[in-house]
């Protein structure tokens, strides 16, 4: 069980993270992960935003 509202938003970009593969890959979602990155202050194409992503997901498990 996922519980504390750190582990929460962890999940969040987890999941992010994963749809935004699967963007690149061809596959397609009514509300573009792309779009909901871009919200939160990401910017580029899908390609740099999940280098970013990548990036940042690596530093939160370094602090874990």
């Amino acid at each position: 069980m996922i519980t504390g509202p750190d582990n929460i938003e962890l999940l969040r970009m987890l999941t992010l993270h994963k749809m935004l593969k699967l963007e690149l890959q061809g596959l397609k979602f009514r509300t573009s992960a792309l779009s909901v990155l871009k919200k939160m202050g990401y910017k580029g194409n899908r390609k740099t935003v999940y280098a970013q992503l990548t990036k940042d997901l690596g530093k939160e498990y370094e602090q874990s």
